[in-house]
């Protein structure tokens, strides 16, 4: 046997196999890159939405606390409004948010803690006076930030020698400013990103049972309340802050809604840099709107916002949407090519007020 045999049998990698095994490791790479992709925006997607649930349900558990525990003697008290605000610097209030100041009965636990942040002690009715409102979120109005306020009632405290004045009424003139934003340090910040806050109120007469509707019939929703029937909610400001047609005579008694239903979303900051944007201007009169990207747009029947003005989804066509314009109480305006689109999943809870016992079955 020759020396050089072995050394013969030998064969290495030619360059065609060479070439082929890159390619076929690159493919396989791709491959599974793009489904570790796929699997993070899923999550991403996933993780996000569980934020806005648990932020959402926590929200919606403590206002329908607050409307389940209304105050409905002569000490109680409700008021809700709609506030409009300047949120482009142009001289026109086009965006509108509601606020909702309200007496509620409060448990021993609930007094304590309240009074202990107020450094006061509870001496006589546990009730508290409660505020929520939604103000225009600083550096970016084009959502907003929801804020909540809790004091005790002066006739139900006493004030310790060194504690400081309490704070004026919810009720008072002069809690809410001209500009709409309220009294500073009154209220504790909850949770920025809101898109969309909704309160409405059934009067003896609305029929709700196969759902809310607005309008100015007896058998209509309410968008606005005055517990005292005193003229408080503002109709210059917005056309919701006017009296439900089916409200009853005030008596002794602080009337109150039959049943309140309490409708959100929430835009988390990630989302709002995925959005997709308008391809082109669009004029306040046109009812087709050009996106970017059709994936990213809510469902035929949903809503988005484009600056301040709301619009329902009527039809789809690839990039092209037909939207029923000046929604949720909003107006028509022209938008320029750009403009964010923004939308996010509606979390709705209803709550029936016990005063009115005859519902409780329903």
């Amino acid at each position: 046997m020759s020396l050089g045999s072995p050394l013969r049998s030998r064969r290495g990698l030619t360059l065609l196999e060479l070439v082929l095994a890159v390619g076929l490791f690159a493919i396989l790479s791709l491959a599974v890159f793009e489904l570790l992709e796929g699997t993070l925006v899923t999550w991403r997607k996933s993780e996000v939405r569980r934020n806005q649930m648990e932020t959402s349900t926590a929200v919606l558990e403590l206002i329908a606390k607050d409307f389940q525990s209304l105050e409905g003697g002569s000490g109680g008290d409700l008021v809700a409004e709609w506030e409009t605000f300047d949120t482009n610097s142009d001289g026109r209030r086009e965006t509108v948010w509601p606020r909702i100041r309200l007496v509620r009965q409060a448990s021993a636990s609930d007094a304590a803690r309240v009074a202990l942040q107020a450094q006061q002690t509870v001496d006589g009715p546990d009730l508290t006076e409660v505020c929520w409102t939604v103000l225009p979120t600083r550096g970016d109005e084009s959502v907003g930030t929801l804020w909540r306020g809790e004091r005790l009632v002066h006739g139900g405290l006493s004030e310790s020698a060194e504690a400081p004045k309490p704070s004026a009424s919810f009720f008072d003139a002069s809690f809410v400013k001209r500009d709409g934003s309220v009294e500073a340090g009154s209220l504790d910040e909850l949770t920025e990103g809101v898109l969309w806050f909704q309160v409405l109120l059934a009067t003896q007469t609305s029929a709700v049972n196969d759902g809310w509707t607005l309008g100015d019939g007896l058998e209509d929703a309410s968008t606005s309340w005055d517990a005292w029937r005193s003229g408080r909610p503002d109709e210059t400001r917005h056309e919701w802050n006017e009296p439900p047609s089916g409200m009853p005579r005030v008596g002794e008694e602080a009337l109150l809604p039959r049943r309140v239903r309490v409708a959100m979303e929430f835009e988390d900051p990630t989302q709002r840099k995925r959005r997709t944007r308008l391809s082109s201007d669009i004029a306040a009169t046109e009812v087709a709107v050009t996106v970017d990207d059709e994936t990213r747009v809510p469902k035929v029947g949903g809503f988005m916002r484009i600056d301040a003005e709301w619009m329902e989804v009527k039809s789809k066509s690839g990039r092209r949407l037909t939207v029923k314009r000046g929604a949720r109480g909003t107006e028509a305006e022209p938008h320029d090519a750009g403009a964010r689109i923004s939308h996010g999943e509606t979390v709705v809870r209803e709550v029936i007020v016990p005063t009115y016992r005859e519902d409780w079955k329903l």
